[in-house]
């Protein structure tokens, strides 16, 4: 394979913070027809080198070279022109437009005719990028009528659409459901076999062994190592990027003996319109129930309407032998229920906010004394919290938007730690993660668990279901499909089954 792009004592600092930090004899080379995983824990510095090479920012120092030729774009548009694509994981489309005008936004001359845009043309060209991607939508929809995972295929469509030279692929499978995950898996192989250099991010170490030929891992902005994905193990590589092994420390090996017999929650026969049909489930005290299924099985809207987000049409939910009757948010905050939904930006976090202020938020109300809150107090238990989650960031004065995603969650997480909350509803709760974060917050989920605090964990990860609950349900169409608890030794195949 020949040398598509080389990198050499590449820096990028951020006032006294350095994002990448190669040293100066350091150099990477990415290869034309390969799929080359970038590696590392949040904050290892990969996104901002990815940022990089498509111009959204520029290095403080070093040298870049594509196919030989110096290489160093001052903005997306003239990264694009040289070849170089990228998906990001943060939408990149704008929802008032089209999806034609998406795909060719800034690109318009090449459907112009004497300075005249012609839209059949555009139209034509629009279906075809689709297509290519195995879409088969109407170029004409606005992108505020697709789902997320549509729109990310339609970013795909507009990467590829002008056959790239290098296409970099950042996070993108977090959005993505199976049939959207095995879609991508198969352009990007098709990808490299016409000789395109594939740049591929995952936090999914899983995907980096079956898609990717070559590994590198950063941290803490350095480079650390790049081998093939032959000569590696899941084991050796978190190593690499943690600094530490994590053998037996992700998810918890047994049922705790402890378990205590107190039925926290008991939900029977739960109706949400057709969403949610005739679910019952228990959760005594100390005991993580996960749920799972396929995309739309109705899982999500499951845990919203245990902690009162939307409404039941019927069925009956008893929380400490108390009949809830009409269920909300407030109320079962007051009762002592927490929820950590699946979209941290959207519904947990208030990012230019500070850490205190968003860890304190749905906690005002109990913690006043005679009405008023201490400041002093406040900031004490919310550094406390940020030791105990190992939040790596500036104090209870940063703001979540300063932030890697993996500290982001932990401070999510921070906002159900500051009262004693008697059960949890956890979302996807490690999505987006590294597998760093992962071990600390699996860690205080088991924590939380051993102290009594039940936990309804909604996952996507079968393994994360599997290596932390004592039971588990699966979900399709909006029934349960199926039921394994830890002591029968689930499988994947095993829970796969019964999600189809």
């Amino acid at each position: 394979m020949n040398d598509r792009l080389k990198l050499t004592a590449i820096t990028k600092n951020y006032g006294a913070t350095r994002a990448v930090a190669f040293g100066a004899e350091e150099s990477l080379t990415f290869s034309a027809g390969e799929i080359h995983a970038v590696a590392g824990e949040n904050g290892a510095g990969k996104s901002t080198l990815m940022k990089i090479l498509s111009g959204i920012v520029s290095p403080t120092s070093g040298s870049m070279e594509l196919d030989g030729v110096s290489f160093a774009p001052n903005s997306v548009a003239e990264a694009r022109a040289l070849g170089v694509e990228i998906v990001l994981q943060e939408p990149g489309l704008i929802p008032t437009m089209t999806v034609a005008e998406n795909l060719f936004l800034g690109r318009e001359d090449h459907y112009s005719t004497v300075g005249m845009l012609n839209p059949i043309r555009q139209r034509k060209a629009a279906a075809e990028a689709l297509a290519f991607v195995g879409l088969g939508l109407n170029p004409s929809l606005l992108v505020s009528e697709l789902d997320l995972e549509t729109q990310k295929l339609v970013e795909l469509a507009r990467a590829m659409a002008f056959k790239p030279r290098v296409l970099i692929i950042d996070e993108m499978t977090a959005s993505l459901g199976k049939s959207g995950v095995n879609r991508l898996y198969s352009l990007l192989k098709q990808c490299a076999g016409l000789g395109v250099a594939v740049l591929y991010i995952s936090h999914y170490l899983e995907e980096l062994f079956s898609l990717c030929d070559r590994i590198t891992v950063m941290k803490d902005g350095r480079l650390v190592q790049t081998m093939a994905s032959a000569d590696l193990t899941e084991a050796e590589l978190q190593t690499m990027m943690v600094g530490r092994s994590l053998v037996g420390t992700l998810y918890h090996a047994e049922l705790r003996e402890d378990a205590r017999e107190q039925v926290l929650l008991d939900i029977r026969d739960l109706w949400v319109g057709d969403k949610v049909k005739g679910v019952s489930l228990a959760i005594r005290s100390g005991e993580i129930v996960g749920v799972g299924g396929l995309v739309g099985c109705g899982n999500e809207q499951l845990a919203e309407a245990v902690f009162g987000s939307i409404a039941r049409d019927s069925g009956r939910v008893t929380f400490r032998d108390s009949p809830v009757q009409r269920a909300s948010q407030r109320k079962s905050i007051r009762m002592g229920v927490g929820f950590v939904t699946g979209d941290r930006e959207k519904n947990d976090l208030i990012l230019q906010h500070t850490i205190q202020d968003n860890a304190l938020l749905p906690n005002v109300p109990f913690r006043g004394v005679f009405g008023f809150l201490s400041r002093r107090r406040d900031k004490s238990d919310v550094s406390m919290l940020i030791d105990r989650l190992k939040v790596v960031c500036g104090g209870p004065q940063d703001a979540p938007g300063n932030l890697s995603g993996g500290n982001r969650q932990k401070v999510v997480l921070a906002k159900w730690l500051m009262r004693d909350y008697r059960l949890l509803i956890l979302q996807n709760p490690t999505r987006g993660v590294d597998v760093g974060a992962k071990s600390d917050i699996y860690a205080v989920i088991r924590s939380l668990a051993s102290r009594g605090v039940g936990v309804l964990l909604v996952s996507d990860e079968l393994n994360e279901l599997i290596g932390m609950s004592d039971s588990i349900l699966m979900m399709r169409d909006g029934e349960v499909s199926g039921v394994a608890d830890k002591e029968s030794g689930p499988t994947e195949e095993l829970l796969v089954g019964m999600m189809h």
